[in-house]
């Protein structure tokens, strides 16, 4: 059955030449993706914001919708920065922006980490990063919204089963001063773990490097 094979695959695999997928393609590219100009069920989820982008409302009901245009990061940048973004895509900076000052708020932190991904060059294939760009991360705004909606939603009805994030083990702060101190990234002992990742580049080497230590 379809679901027990889900289970078994988890993620779709990608290799350089080749794709496994988590679900079949007749699924995935068709009747369940969101092909520009086809009728697609989806769960809709409208969430209100106020001026500040804070939630005021929230509503989620399954619903026909129907996509308009197949977009990448890079695309949706360019027409962001050259003006030429029509609604609703030209609020995702504004609604970006706006939940990313709410995060700084609350303490939480977002990785610019940059992609590995593997590129073919002269019939060959060699390793590539590319550092996110800043429609990712509003995107992921978006992403990060939904799922406190959707969390507050579970907690009202008392159902549900949260992701939630340990406090960061002793030392890991004092190991990541060093790895700073090792790569030459200034870090004065005024400045929060927290405010440092937010003033680095993802472009810049040594920043990604220490960003990606972040991870570990």
């Amino acid at each position: 059955p379809l679901d027990q094979e889900a289970h078994r695959r988890v993620t779709t695999l990608y290799f350089p030449d080749l794709r496994v997928p988590l679900h079949p393609e007749s699924l995935s590219e068709g009747a369940a993706s969101l092909l520009p100009d086809q009728d697609r069920p989806a769960v809709l989820w409208t969430i209100d914001l106020d001026g500040d982008g804070r939630t005021a409302a929230v509503d989620v009901t399954r619903a026909l919708v129907r996509s308009r245009a197949r977009l990448d990061y890079a695309g949706v940048q360019q027409q962001i920065d050259t003006g030429t973004a029509e609604e609703p895509l030209a609020l995702l900076k504004e609604i970006g922006l706006l939940r990313e000052k709410l995060e700084v708020e609350r303490g939480g932190i977002s990785l610019a980490v940059p992609e590995q991904e593997v590129v073919e060059h002269d019939h060959t294939y060699e390793l590539a990063y590319r550092a996110p760009l800043p429609a990712d991360g509003w995107n992921s705004q978006i992403s990060l919204l939904t799922g406190m909606a959707a969390a507050d939603l579970m907690l009202s009805l008392g159902t549900g089963i949260l992701r939630t994030l340990p406090a960061a083990p002793d030392g890991a702060v004092g190991r990541l001063r060093h790895t700073a101190h090792a790569l030459r990234i200034d870090w004065p002992h005024h400045v929060s773990y927290a405010e440092l990742v937010r003033s680095l580049d993802p472009h810049r080497p040594r920043h990604a490097a220490f960003l990606q230590e972040c991870t570990t």
